[in-house]
């Protein structure tokens, strides 16, 4: 069984990695004017949000648990 401390530090990582690439495509799709690299990037986008949703499911699973215990 994974530890929930060990789920939170995998989810910050994932949210930081798929950040920097959001920012570098949108960077990128802006600066040569490519409409597919912008999309994409706001497809990243949706999966930092859902990233952002996860990780703070773990935080409330983590506080629910103490207070039932």
């Amino acid at each position: 069984m994974v530890s929930a401390k060990g789920n939170k530090r995998r989810l910050a990582a994932m949210f930081t990695m798929t950040f920097a690439f959001f920012l570098v495509e949108i960077i990128v799709g802006y600066l040569t004017n490519s409409m597919a690299l912008v999309a994409d990037s706001f497809h990243m986008l949706s999966d930092v949000a859902a990233l952002v949703v996860a990780f703070v499911s773990v935080k409330v699973i983590i506080i629910v648990i103490i207070n039932v215990t």
